[in-house]
C-alpha cells in the first residue's frame, strides 16, 4: 500500500518481490529512505531495480543510524491548549524521513 501512495498509482500495479529475510533483528519495521528512492527511481528508468546490500552495510547506514538531532518549542495557554510551536531539525541524509504508510 505505501508503494502505491508514494508512486501515485493504484496498488494492483505494483509488484515487490521479498526473497528470505532472516532473523527478527534489522530494519524490517517501515519503509526505509533508501527503499523509497528505488521505488521513485524504478519508473524514471523503465526496468526493475534491485536493492543489495549486507547486514552490516544495513546496521551502519539505515534508519535510526543516520545521525539526526532536533528541537522543539510549544506555547501554551492557560487552559493548556498549544497556542505556538516551532521545530528545527538537522539530519546526515538528504529525505526527512521515514514515513509509513
Amino acid at each position: 500500500m505505501f508503494c502505491a501512495r508514494l508512486l501515485g498509482i493504484p496498488e494492483h500495479r505494483v509488484r515487490v518481490i521479498m526473497r528470505d529475510t532472516g532473523g527478527g533483528f534489522g530494519q524490517k519495521i517501515v519503509v526505509q529512505r533508501d527503499d523509497m528512492c528505488i521505488m521513485l527511481a524504478a519508473p524514471k528508468v523503465g526496468a526493475p531495480l534491485k536493492w543489495v546490500e549486507d547486514r552490516r552495510e544495513n546496521l551502519l547506514a539505515a534508519g535510526k543510524s543516520r545521525q539526526e538531532h532536533g528541537t522543539a518549542t510549544m506555547a501554551f495557554d492557560e487552559q493548556g491548549r498549544i497556542t505556538a510551536a516551532h521545530s528545527t531539525s538537522c539530519r546526515t541524509a538528504a529525505p526527512t524521513r521515514a514515513p509509513g504508510p
